[in-house]
């Protein structure tokens, strides 16, 4: 019988097993996840929601970014609020005088009726 040696250098190196914290892999299935840019994520839901205040859509992941949506938009809500005012109410018109034409009118003739609307109309 031959004795055999077998080497004890590794054929091939393996990596370590440390997860890298900047690798966009599952741990668990070791798929690699899509790259997101997060500035495109943010202008889409700008985009999206134009009832929120854009400097609050903030956040370094896609979770921090969805979660500054609504109060975005409970701040927009509180703006718009106090810079909106109601208008005042238009000034009616001065119903006395309205009045007054109308029984001066049905006094008048039919040929007065048409002499009085086409003078008024010159006026």
């Amino acid at each position: 019988m031959t004795d055999e040696f077998v080497s004890e250098t590794p054929a091939e190196s393996t990596p370590e097993e440390t997860p890298n914290p900047e690798s966009t892999a599952d741990p668990e299935t070791g798929n690699q996840a899509p790259t997101v840019d997060l500035g495109q994520v943010r202008d889409l839901i700008i985009a999206a929601h134009p009832d929120v205040v854009p400097e609050m859509i903030a956040g370094g992941t896609f979770d921090e970014l969805m979660t500054s949506i609504q109060p975005a938009r409970d701040a927009y809500q509180r703006i718009a609020s106090q810079t909106i005012r109601p208008t005042a109410p238009p000034v009616a018109a001065q119903p006395g005088q309205r009045s007054a034409m109308i029984k001066e009118m049905e006094t008048l003739s039919p040929l007065g009726k048409i002499s009085e609307g086409l003078r008024r109309q010159t006026d």
